[in-house]
């Protein structure tokens, strides 16, 4: 005869192997329609077998977002589809998620959440093409926050995050970069922006890191914290707020085949404007440089430094800076309308209106 005291223990003699499969299940999701329960998320927790494995799960849990299709609004409830009316949240436990030559392509109403930028990091290494494969892809109606975005280099092309024709939010984040091993030439780049869509790309809280390199004589190499595309494909707007740039130097090769720039735009089809405020950038040679012909640029109460100069003004390139600390001086190669006000160099002594 079964007693009460067994009777009483049954259930919870139940309920422990199915919390312990709960808790050690590595990629999981709610949607049972239960206030106070997570009904959007995909929650991704760290490999015990390793950072690439956790970089697996990652990449899937994004391909389990389907992207709903033009014209089609929420899917339904329980229905993995990602809408303006069904976003959805992958969040990731602290650990290491390495994609190895992967990249993380982000979807359009899918944010992206770590744990914090010191405990949580996505990483990949370079590659051999140019601007379309990164460690992490954007995309618009999306935000990428709370975590560190590397790329460890071994490329010819290296970059932490990629904006091509789209619009993503960056929120306390750090992008961090190494050079690779080109033969010929090579790029490492934290951010490479080559357009955005209609909506601005919104940097906020965001530190860039770009790491020394020392290659072989003959080599071309540029290092680029943030870059706009060479050329750009034109239009949207991109703030930056509370932004670190840092660009160490590129040694050992033949001068003038190698830069160090903490925010390089380019050409005549640039961002529609490009707005910069309490941003902190120090470069190896030269802060910021606006290209030939960039559309508008206003930098206020930031501080630039740069080995060559802080601020590089090509012909016809337009530029206000305001209220900020110049060091490194600035060159002016014929830009129009520039304006400075209140701005002031290393020692503190007040520049003119020409940045002088």
């Amino acid at each position: 005869m079964t007693s009460r005291k067994a009777v009483a223990r049954l259930p919870f003699l139940v309920l422990v192997p199915v919390l312990c499969v709960y808790l050690n299940s590595n990629v999981w999701a709610q949607d049972d329609g239960e206030t106070g329960t997570l009904h959007r998320t995909i929650v991704v927790h760290p490999m015990s077998t390793g950072p690439k494995d956790s970089g697996t799960e990652l990449l899937e849990a994004m391909a389990s977002i389907t992207e709903a299709a033009p014209g089609i609004g929420d899917a339904g409830p329980g229905i993995m589809t990602a809408s303006a009316t069904n976003p959805w949240l992958i969040k990731l436990d602290a650990g290491v998620y390495d994609l190895g030559t992967a990249s993380l392509v982000m979807k359009p109403y899918v944010d992206i959440e770590g744990s914090g930028e010191g405990v949580t990091k996505i990483t990949a290494v370079g590659n051999n093409s140019n601007v379309t494969s990164g460690t992490v892809i954007g995309a618009s109606n999306a935000e990428l926050r709370f975590l560190t975005v590397e790329n460890t280099g071994g490329g010819t092309f290296n970059a932490a995050v990629i904006i091509n024709s789209a619009s993503p939010k960056l929120t306390h984040v750090t992008l961090s970069a190494s050079t690779g091993n080109g033969a010929i030439s090579v790029t490492t780049v934290g951010l490479f922006i080559g357009s955005a869509s209609s909506s601005p790309v919104e940097l906020t809280d965001v530190r860039v890191i770009i790491a020394p390199a020392a290659l072989a004589p003959g080599t071309q190499a540029f290092n680029l914290g943030i870059w706009f595309g060479s050329p750009y494909a034109g239009g949207g707007t991109v703030r930056l707020r509370d932004v670190t740039v840092s660009v160490g130097a590129i040694t050992s090769t033949t001068p003038g085949l190698a830069f160090a720039i903490g925010i390089e735009t380019y050409g005549e089809v640039g961002p529609s404007s490009l707005m910069l405020e309490d941003v902190t950038i120090v470069a190896a040679d030269y802060g910021l440089t606006l290209g030939y012909g960039t559309p508008p640029t206003t930098v206020n109460r930031s501080t630039i430094n740069g080995g060559k100069a802080a601020v590089a003004f090509a012909p016809f390139s337009t530029g206000t800076i305001g209220s900020s600390q110049l060091i490194g001086g600035v060159s002016n190669e014929g830009a129009t309308l520039t304006t400075c006000v209140g701005d002031y160099n290393g020692s503190y002594s007040p520049l003119n209106s020409s940045c002088q």
